[in-house]
């Protein structure tokens, strides 16, 4: 009548359980995919959908060439807008990745900061532009891209 329940298998008697690891309401899903693009969630609201696209243009300027990628698998399901913009942000930071080292290569040959200095103000300028017209919610293709993803 009164015995408490049997420890789980591993813990020592006496020991309280482990606590989980997220807490949540009963009912709603896990915490970690409330951040992580949840299909069952349902569409982004347009905001959303202009803000990652946005965001996925903008990560050029940061110098962080995966977080297209990282947008794609976390909420390109969701969206097919950001699944257009995050590939496309990403095909353009590989040609510009691919142009910075014909650049470098061509600095150190005898050529000056001139490539570098247009490989740079190329990139950046439209990231800029695209990052603009995605946050108006226009689709936007970059020129002289080359197209990994399509």
């Amino acid at each position: 009548m009164g015995t408490d329940p049997a420890p789980p298998p591993g813990l020592p008697p006496g020991d309280p359980s482990p606590l989980p690891a997220y807490r949540t309401t009963p009912g709603s899903p896990p915490a970690f995919e409330r951040y992580v693009g949840d299909v069952e969630a349902g569409p982004l609201a347009p905001r959303e959908e202009r803000m990652y696209a946005a965001l996925a243009h903008l990560s050029h300027v940061a110098g962080i060439v995966v977080a297209p990628m990282l947008l794609l698998a976390a909420v390109g399901r969701r969206s097919l807008f950001v699944d257009g913009h995050a590939r496309e942000a990403f095909n353009h930071q590989v040609t510009v990745v691919g142009a910075f080292v014909v650049a470098g290569v061509l600095a150190l040959r005898g050529a000056g900061p001139g490539p570098l200095g247009a490989v740079v103000a190329y990139g950046v300028g439209f990231a800029a532009v695209a990052a603009l017209r995605s946050w108006q919610g226009a689709t936007w293709r970059y020129p002289m891209a080359v197209r990994l993803l399509r």
